[in-house]
């Protein structure tokens, strides 16, 4: 009786010993998959720091474009070249004022200077070609 009762408790702990083996491997595979695949895994921690990456440098090229806006609104609040500049390039001008260009020309051909979508008037002054427009 005695050599029973000590297969039988020789089995219960053999059977104890593959049941916590089996649960203990279980459950460090459901860790596993649950770390990698799982909604706060490691591959959801990847693709969120490549976001984070990219982010961060939108985030750089923003700030340096604001600082130019930045800089450009304070020229043209200070500086009157910088608005009358502006303003010329947009056509925002009165109908009055002439701007005149001076060309180096050594030969005058009146015919290939002019433009007349602007109303040029071209003068051979010295050497030099002066153009007077309407801006």
């Amino acid at each position: 009786m005695r050599n029973v009762r000590r297969k039988q408790v020789d089995q219960n702990r053999k059977r104890r010993k593959v049941v916590f083996l089996t649960f203990g491997i279980l459950l460090s595979i459901y860790l596993t998959f649950s770390l990698i695949f799982g909604e706060n895994g490691l591959i959801r921690y990847i693709k969120l720091k490549s976001t984070r990456d990219s982010m961060m440098a939108e985030t750089i090229v923003v700030k340096d474009r604001n600082k130019d806006m930045k800089d450009q609104i304070e020229a043209v609040e200070n500086e009157p070249e910088v608005v009358e500049e502006l303003a010329r390039e947009y056509g925002l001008t009165k109908k009055g004022p002439f701007r005149y260009s001076q060309k180096l020309c050594k030969r005058v051909i009146p015919a290939a200077c002019l433009k007349a979508d602007r109303r040029e008037s071209i003068f051979p002054v010295s050497g030099y070609l002066i153009n007077f427009f309407r801006v």
